[in-house]
């Protein structure tokens, strides 16, 4: 737990190594865990500057999505409402999410039309990325990679995907290759 709570303080110290000076970016790092309900850390502040709280609220939600040794990762979607709960819909949670949407890039999802894709950008809805197909609809890897907007009821997302291991290493270029400019 030392290590947790004092880690913020050797994040600055790193920073002010490597020659950044910056105030505002130093007391970002500093205070990114505290809380403005004085159950933050290192020194459980109530007022807590706008830039803490949202790298915070990244922090938070990235850790959650992350597996950790004691638990699997949350899927993006589970995250997001944790998130969403435990900042009371604020608008920093709302900034987070917005624009990643439901299904963050990266996310592996399910199609119904029986395709497995990779999301690749958020769509016209928070629920519905563009995506890119990786399987066909038999579930068997593909050679080309087709773009799928999942808005389309033939392409709409069953569920996430919780296994990405079972689908090995995905090559950026074969999905980010199909984003526009």
């Amino acid at each position: 737990m030392e290590q947790i709570r004092s880690h913020t303080l050797r994040s600055v110290q790193l920073l002010r190594d490597a020659g950044v000076s910056d105030d505002d970016w130093l007391a970002t790092v500093m205070d990114h865990h505290e809380r403005r309900n004085g159950k933050g850390y290192p020194r459980g502040l109530t007022e807590v500057a706008d830039l803490a709280t949202v790298l915070r609220a990244a922090d938070v939600y990235m850790a959650k999505i992350s597996p950790r040794a004691q638990r699997p990762a949350l899927a993006p979607k589970a995250a997001a409402r944790q998130l969403f709960e435990e900042e009371a819909g604020g608008p920093v949670a709302s900034a987070l999410i917005k624009p990643l949407g439901v299904y963050p890039p990266g996310d592996l999802v399910k199609l119904r039309n029986g395709e497995v894709a990779v999301v690749i950008r958020r769509g016209a809805t928070a629920a519905a990325p563009l995506v890119a197909a990786i399987t066909n609809r038999l579930g068997k890897p593909t050679v080309a990679t087709t773009q799928r907007d999942s808005a389309q009821a033939e392409f709409a997302i069953d569920s996430a995907v919780p296994d990405h291991g079972a689908f090995g290493r995905i090559l950026p270029e074969r999905v980010y290759g199909l984003l526009e400019s």
